[in-house]
């Protein structure tokens, strides 16, 4: 009977042990998604923040200083080799983002720069209505104050990131807004 009674209690234990590790384990893994998708979209945000800081305007660029849509956004920044273009483009068959960039006139060569991307937004902010655009035009002079990405993977939705706006000058610029 003691024999019964302590293989009872035993499995009993055994049975909450093994309740409280896969408990554990269920918890270390949302952990880590959630951990990798907090990287996932700091290392987005960083990525594109750190070359829309260095954006470049000014009144002899060849084409449009900014050119966007949902999908796309084009624009100049400034690089110790010269004014380069930079290109974001969401391919939504491939579930990619693609990053090109070249000097003006260049055919630039894609490269990839995130996969398993299932949804990619870009909106841009106009500070004189306030309303955020799906669109930047090329026939806009001016720059969006904010540039707003909402990132989605086919595991979850990683956010909305807010990037502002702090171009470069031109010298020509600076003189004809005096």
């Amino acid at each position: 009977m003691e024999m019964l009674f302590s293989i009872a209690l035993t499995g009993i234990l055994l049975a909450v042990l093994a309740q409280f590790l896969l408990s554990g384990v269920q918890l270390w893994g949302r952990n880590d998604r959630g951990y990798r998708r907090q990287h996932q979209l700091k290392f987005i945000y960083q990525t594109v923040s750190d070359e829309v800081s260095t954006m470049f305007y000014g009144d002899y660029l060849p084409d449009f200083a900014v050119k966007g849509d949902d999908y796309q956004l084009s624009f100049w920044r400034e690089s110790t080799t010269g004014l380069i273009l930079v290109t974001y483009r969401f391919d939504l068959n491939d579930q990619k983002v693609y990053r090109s960039q070249g000097f003006y006139g260049s055919t630039p060569e894609e490269t990839v720069m995130f996969t398993d991307i299932s949804s990619w937004q870009f909106e841009y902010y106009e500070s004189e209505t306030q309303n955020w655009l799906r669109e930047w035009t090329s026939d806009r002079k001016e720059l969006p104050a904010l540039i707003r990405i909402t990132v989605t993977t086919a595991d979850s939705n990683l956010g909305t990131l807010v990037i502002p706006v702090k171009a470069w000058h031109s010298q020509e610029s600076n003189e004809s807004q005096t």
